[in-house]
Protein backbone atom coordinates (compact mmCIF):
# COMPACT_ATOMS: atom_id res chain seq x y z
CA UNK A 1 0.00 0.00 0.00
CA UNK A 2 3.29 2.21 -0.07
CA UNK A 3 3.88 4.52 -2.98
CA UNK A 4 7.15 3.79 -4.68
CA UNK A 5 10.36 5.95 -4.62
CA UNK A 6 14.21 6.55 -4.86
CA UNK A 7 16.28 8.69 -2.38
CA UNK A 8 18.68 10.82 -3.73
CA UNK A 9 21.53 11.84 -1.27
CA UNK A 10 24.08 14.78 -2.50
CA UNK A 11 27.91 15.25 -0.70
CA UNK A 12 30.18 17.84 -2.27
CA UNK A 13 32.78 20.59 -1.23
CA UNK A 14 33.90 18.64 1.55
CA UNK A 15 37.24 20.18 1.24
CA UNK A 16 39.04 17.47 2.98
CA UNK A 17 42.36 18.43 3.98
CA UNK A 18 42.00 22.62 3.89
CA UNK A 19 42.56 24.36 7.39
CA UNK A 20 40.22 27.24 8.28
CA UNK A 21 41.40 29.24 10.96
CA UNK A 22 39.26 31.18 13.20
CA UNK A 23 39.23 34.49 12.53
CA UNK A 24 40.24 34.34 8.97
CA UNK A 25 36.52 34.77 7.36
CA UNK A 26 33.78 37.42 8.29
CA UNK A 27 32.05 34.28 9.67
CA UNK A 28 33.61 32.91 12.29
CA UNK A 29 34.46 28.83 10.78
CA UNK A 30 37.02 26.91 11.72
CA UNK A 31 37.57 23.76 10.11
CA UNK A 32 40.26 21.36 9.71
CA UNK A 33 40.22 17.04 9.29
CA UNK A 34 38.68 16.15 13.14
CA UNK A 35 35.91 18.81 11.80
CA UNK A 36 35.79 17.30 8.30
CA UNK A 37 35.35 14.18 9.87
CA UNK A 38 32.17 14.98 12.04
CA UNK A 39 30.54 16.32 9.38
CA UNK A 40 31.47 13.70 7.07
CA UNK A 41 29.86 10.86 9.64
CA UNK A 42 27.09 13.39 10.03
CA UNK A 43 25.98 13.33 6.59
CA UNK A 44 25.84 9.45 6.40
CA UNK A 45 24.26 9.34 9.72
CA UNK A 46 21.39 11.86 8.12
CA UNK A 47 21.06 9.94 5.23
CA UNK A 48 19.86 6.75 7.09
CA UNK A 49 17.55 8.72 9.34
CA UNK A 50 16.02 10.58 6.59
CA UNK A 51 15.67 7.06 4.72
CA UNK A 52 14.15 5.55 7.78
CA UNK A 53 11.68 7.91 8.19
CA UNK A 54 10.34 8.86 4.56
CA UNK A 55 10.02 4.81 4.57
CA UNK A 56 6.85 5.02 6.92
CA UNK A 57 4.81 6.65 3.78
CA UNK A 58 7.04 5.37 0.58
CA UNK A 59 8.66 2.17 -0.47
CA UNK A 60 12.26 3.39 -0.99
CA UNK A 61 14.35 0.46 -2.24
CA UNK A 62 16.76 2.60 -4.25
CA UNK A 63 19.45 5.57 -3.02
CA UNK A 64 21.10 7.32 -5.59
CA UNK A 65 24.62 8.77 -3.73
CA UNK A 66 26.03 11.36 -5.67
CA UNK A 67 29.32 12.18 -4.57
CA UNK A 68 30.02 15.60 -6.48
CA UNK A 69 33.37 16.29 -6.76
CA UNK A 70 35.80 18.48 -4.64
CA UNK A 71 35.98 16.18 -1.63
CA UNK A 72 39.45 17.14 -1.05
CA UNK A 73 41.06 20.61 -1.24
CA UNK A 74 44.06 19.94 -3.40
CA UNK A 75 46.83 22.30 -4.12
CA UNK A 76 45.27 24.14 -7.26
CA UNK A 77 46.22 27.55 -5.37
CA UNK A 78 49.49 28.87 -3.68
CA UNK A 79 47.65 29.36 -0.27
CA UNK A 80 46.06 26.00 -0.62
CA UNK A 81 49.63 24.65 -1.02
CA UNK A 82 51.05 26.48 2.19
CA UNK A 83 48.07 24.91 4.53
CA UNK A 84 46.24 21.91 2.94
CA UNK A 85 47.32 18.34 2.92
CA UNK A 86 48.56 16.95 -0.20
CA UNK A 87 46.33 15.21 -2.35
CA UNK A 88 47.37 11.66 -1.59
CA UNK A 89 47.42 12.22 1.81
CA UNK A 90 43.77 13.42 1.52
CA UNK A 91 43.03 10.49 -0.89
CA UNK A 92 43.95 7.88 1.72
CA UNK A 93 41.97 10.28 4.59
CA UNK A 94 39.25 9.97 2.51
CA UNK A 95 38.72 6.30 0.96
CA UNK A 96 38.26 4.27 4.23
CA UNK A 97 35.57 6.72 5.69
CA UNK A 98 33.50 6.92 2.11
CA UNK A 99 33.50 3.15 2.37
CA UNK A 100 32.63 3.07 5.81
CA UNK A 101 29.72 5.07 5.01
CA UNK A 102 28.44 3.48 2.14
CA UNK A 103 28.92 0.14 3.88
CA UNK A 104 26.57 2.17 7.10
CA UNK A 105 23.88 2.83 4.58
CA UNK A 106 23.62 -0.53 3.44
CA UNK A 107 23.03 -1.71 7.19
CA UNK A 108 19.06 -0.55 5.09
CA UNK A 109 17.36 -3.66 4.39
CA UNK A 110 16.55 -3.72 0.93
CA UNK A 111 18.46 -0.62 0.10
CA UNK A 112 20.21 -0.83 -3.27
CA UNK A 113 22.49 1.92 -4.20
CA UNK A 114 23.41 3.68 -7.14
CA UNK A 115 26.57 5.27 -6.45
CA UNK A 116 27.54 8.37 -9.00
CA UNK A 117 30.54 10.30 -9.32
CA UNK A 118 31.64 13.47 -10.77
CA UNK A 119 35.23 14.87 -10.30
CA UNK A 120 35.54 18.41 -9.40
CA UNK A 121 37.60 21.20 -10.04
CA UNK A 122 40.15 21.12 -6.84
CA UNK A 123 41.48 17.80 -6.63
CA UNK A 124 43.41 18.22 -10.21
CA UNK A 125 47.52 17.91 -11.25
CA UNK A 126 47.41 21.14 -13.14
CA UNK A 127 47.04 24.44 -13.37
CA UNK A 128 44.04 25.31 -14.88
CA UNK A 129 40.99 22.69 -15.51
CA UNK A 130 40.64 20.54 -18.63
CA UNK A 131 37.56 19.69 -20.13
CA UNK A 132 38.60 16.57 -21.98
CA UNK A 133 41.41 15.12 -20.34
CA UNK A 134 39.84 16.06 -16.64
CA UNK A 135 39.19 12.95 -15.67
CA UNK A 136 42.95 11.99 -16.21
CA UNK A 137 44.31 14.51 -14.01
CA UNK A 138 41.84 14.26 -11.39
CA UNK A 139 43.39 12.48 -7.96
CA UNK A 140 39.22 12.49 -7.33
CA UNK A 141 38.55 10.55 -10.51
CA UNK A 142 41.39 7.93 -8.96
CA UNK A 143 39.42 7.56 -5.87
CA UNK A 144 36.57 6.88 -7.51
CA UNK A 145 37.81 3.89 -9.18
CA UNK A 146 39.34 2.81 -5.98
CA UNK A 147 35.54 2.59 -4.67
CA UNK A 148 34.47 0.66 -7.83
CA UNK A 149 37.21 -1.82 -7.12
CA UNK A 150 36.44 -2.34 -3.08
CA UNK A 151 32.15 -2.27 -4.39
CA UNK A 152 32.63 -4.62 -6.91
CA UNK A 153 31.75 -7.63 -4.88
CA UNK A 154 29.05 -6.47 -2.93
CA UNK A 155 25.80 -7.28 -5.04
CA UNK A 156 23.42 -3.73 -3.85
CA UNK A 157 26.06 -1.27 -5.33
CA UNK A 158 26.54 -0.12 -8.66
CA UNK A 159 29.33 2.65 -9.44
CA UNK A 160 29.05 5.45 -12.40
CA UNK A 161 32.88 6.40 -12.14
CA UNK A 162 33.09 7.49 -16.06
CA UNK A 163 35.94 9.86 -17.24
CA UNK A 164 32.64 12.80 -18.46
CA UNK A 165 31.95 15.24 -16.60
CA UNK A 166 28.61 14.79 -16.92
CA UNK A 167 26.38 11.93 -15.49
CA UNK A 168 23.48 10.90 -16.20
CA UNK A 169 21.01 8.47 -14.69
CA UNK A 170 17.27 6.68 -15.36
CA UNK A 171 14.78 7.09 -12.13
CA UNK A 172 11.46 5.61 -12.47
CA UNK A 173 11.38 7.17 -15.91
CA UNK A 174 13.15 10.48 -15.24
CA UNK A 175 16.49 11.52 -16.23
CA UNK A 176 18.94 13.08 -13.64
CA UNK A 177 21.77 14.85 -15.07
CA UNK A 178 24.79 15.29 -12.35
CA UNK A 179 27.92 17.36 -12.74
CA UNK A 180 30.55 19.25 -10.41
CA UNK A 181 29.22 22.92 -12.07
CA UNK A 182 32.21 24.90 -12.65
CA UNK A 183 31.64 24.60 -16.26
CA UNK A 184 28.91 26.94 -15.37
CA UNK A 185 30.38 30.77 -15.44
CA UNK A 186 29.28 33.25 -13.11
CA UNK A 187 30.63 36.85 -13.07
CA UNK A 188 28.67 38.22 -10.52
CA UNK A 189 24.93 40.10 -11.16
CA UNK A 190 21.64 40.90 -9.92
CA UNK A 191 20.54 37.49 -10.96
CA UNK A 192 22.91 35.67 -8.75
CA UNK A 193 24.02 31.74 -10.19
CA UNK A 194 20.67 30.96 -11.15
CA UNK A 195 21.01 32.58 -14.66
CA UNK A 196 24.15 31.40 -15.77
CA UNK A 197 23.19 27.70 -14.60
CA UNK A 198 19.69 28.27 -16.48
CA UNK A 199 21.93 28.98 -19.72
CA UNK A 200 23.89 26.32 -19.09
CA UNK A 201 21.25 23.71 -18.82
CA UNK A 202 19.99 25.20 -21.94
CA UNK A 203 22.66 24.24 -24.06
CA UNK A 204 23.18 20.72 -22.47
CA UNK A 205 19.54 19.99 -22.71
CA UNK A 206 20.12 20.63 -26.71
CA UNK A 207 22.46 17.41 -26.12
CA UNK A 208 20.99 14.98 -23.96
CA UNK A 209 17.54 16.45 -22.13
CA UNK A 210 17.28 16.03 -17.99
CA UNK A 211 14.31 16.06 -15.23
CA UNK A 212 16.85 17.73 -13.05
CA UNK A 213 20.08 18.55 -12.81
CA UNK A 214 22.34 18.34 -9.70
CA UNK A 215 25.63 20.59 -8.98
CA UNK A 216 28.38 21.35 -6.65
CA UNK A 217 30.90 23.87 -6.78
CA UNK A 218 28.83 27.75 -5.50
CA UNK A 219 29.09 26.86 -2.00
CA UNK A 220 25.31 27.41 -1.96
CA UNK A 221 22.04 25.77 -1.65
CA UNK A 222 19.48 26.51 -4.38
CA UNK A 223 16.74 24.96 -5.71
CA UNK A 224 14.23 25.76 -8.58
CA UNK A 225 12.55 22.93 -8.59
CA UNK A 226 14.53 21.66 -11.77
CA UNK A 227 18.23 22.41 -10.92
CA UNK A 228 19.61 22.10 -7.36
CA UNK A 229 22.74 23.55 -5.91
CA UNK A 230 24.13 21.47 -3.24
CA UNK A 231 25.91 23.63 -0.32
CA UNK A 232 29.17 23.00 1.27
CA UNK A 233 30.40 21.05 4.00
CA UNK A 234 33.35 23.28 4.71
CA UNK A 235 31.15 26.44 5.13
CA UNK A 236 33.08 29.82 4.75
CA UNK A 237 36.67 29.60 3.81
Amino acid sequence: GLREGAAVAGLSDLHAGEVILPGSTPWPNHYDLTVADERLSRFFAGTVWLIRNARRWAKLRHLVLWFGGDLMAGHIHDELVESADSPISTLRWLEPRLLGGIQALLKLPELEIRLVCSYGNHGRDTAKPRRSTGAAHSYEWLLYQHLADSLRSEPRVSVLADPSAHQYVEVYGKTLHFTHGDEAKYQGGVGGITIPLNKAVAQWDLVRRADYHHFGHWHQYVDTGRIVVNGSVCGYN
